[in-house]
């Protein structure tokens, strides 16, 4: 059995601060674990894969979801075409103004493309379909019962 491998974290930089602030979470940023490093979309640089140790959050938790080889592959296969996608950042100023319906289609923030690849490989980790993933933010995202062992999740880290 494979795993998808996902962390949340929390940062210092501005958009993490504005998003924790705006939102009120304990999660500002959420990435998958391409195999070289985490995944995922940056403000200033949209998707890239960063090594594992790019940075140091003031909290962080990762999670195994058991699935199979083939739906890595497609999740990972997908991913890496992303790498140099815009940061949706009309998307954050809908986070902040509380109006949902601010988005840029072809740009994504970290959960809305972290649920979107997860749904590609044929993990549903929300009640969310594709239209709607800009909704989602990594405090939500982290609200997944699939992070949970009864249903396939296991915390492999956790620094609080």
């Amino acid at each position: 059995m494979s795993a998808f491998k996902i962390r949340y974290v929390n940062g210092t930089g501005i958009i993490a601060v504005g998003i924790n602030w705006v939102t009120n979470s304990l999660w500002d940023h959420v990435e998958i674990d391409s195999g070289t490093g985490w995944i995922g979309a940056h403000a200033g640089t949209g998707i890239q894969n960063r090594p594992y140790d790019y940075c140091v959050p003031t909290r962080e938790r990762r999670y195994s979801l058991a699935c199979s080889q083939k739906q890595i592959d497609t999740i990972l296969a997908s991913a890496f075409k992303d790498v140099g996608t815009g940061y949706n950042y009309l998307d954050i100023l809908g986070l902040m103004f509380k109006n949902r319906k601010l988005d840029t289609q072809g740009r994504e923030i970290c959960s809305q493309w972290v649920c979107s690849k997860a749904y590609e490989g044929a993990i549903y980790m929300l009640n969310c379909q594709p239209g709607y993933m800009q909704l989602i933010t990594p405090e939500t995202l982290h609200l997944s019962p699939l992070h949970m062992p009864e249903f396939y999740g296991e915390c492999t880290y956790s620094k609080e």
